[in-house]
């Protein structure tokens, strides 16, 4: 696979535009896979993995949306780029409900070759910067588990064996270690969830500022990708990078 494009997974039953697609894409240096449906999809997707899906709304089996509902609900899948493609116009009330299932983007056919081109691009960037930042997370994670584990292991032995004799401490002191074992019994529950993050998401937190969510660590994302540019954020829910994020 080149490095500077990528390997394209085109899900589409009309064999015309899978062709189109093919030529189009293959002579930028794009690895293309083509599926006629959903399920087809989903069954690549467990064979080889992809740095873009290339997606049409209506198909046969399964359509666009259930396809990105599943692509955004399994682990290994949940961060890949989605681009639709569809005959639907743009006010289709279909294009925001797959958006709102976690569409990157979308385009409407008949597709200009050098705008899908353009935006099959943006897609395969997202993908790469999604991938940089969860390495540089990862890291980050790993750096404070490691600062914070042994002196909270000190801090939680200590608590222990005073919680171990708390019969011997004086009455209006017992309530202070309680809430202090408790607190720190709660830091290292928060140490481990650190150690598993995996992926760069994030939750809004003050005003426009956003950190990285730790509630969807092992869940995945409630949702990835790009919004369409009307709609407001929604505060508390995950979110990977989008094209405003490569823009800046």
């Amino acid at each position: 696979m080149d490095e500077k494009t990528g390997r394209v997974l085109i899900v589409d039953d009309d064999p015309e535009v899978l062709t189109m697609m093919r030529m189009t894409l293959g002579i930028q240096g794009y690895e293309i896979i083509t599926a006629e449906n959903g399920r087809e999809a989903l069954r690549r997707l467990r064979e080889t993995s992809v740095d873009t899906v290339v997606l049409d709304l209506d198909m046969p089996v399964m359509g666009g949306i259930e396809t990105i509902e599943h692509l955004r609900a399994t682990p290994t899948t949940r961060s890949l780029p989605v681009l639709v493609v569809t005959g639907a116009g743009k006010d289709d009330e279909r294009i925001v409900a797959a958006l709102n299932a976690g569409a990157n983007d979308f385009l409407c056919k008949p597709c200009d070759p050098a705008e899908l081109l353009q935006r099959i691009g943006v897609m395969v960037d997202l993908l790469k910067l999604h991938q940089e930042r969860s390495k540089a997370v990862r890291q980050m994670a790993g750096a404070a588990s490691h600062l914070l584990s042994q002196p909270l292991t000190s801090l939680l032995g200590n608590l222990e064996i005073i919680m171990d004799h708390l019969a011997k401490v004086p009455e209006p002191a017992r309530e202070h270690f309680r809430r202090s074992y408790k607190a720190a019994t709660e830091m290292a529950e928060a140490v481990k969830r650190i150690q598993k993050v995996e992926e760069h998401y994030t939750v809004n937190y003050i005003g426009d500022d956003e950190i990285v969510d730790l509630g969807s660590v092992g869940e995945g994302p409630a949702r990835y990708g790009a919004r369409p540019t009307n709609e407001k954020k929604r505060v508390g829910r995950a979110k990977g990078p989008t094209r405003e994020d490569f823009n800046q």
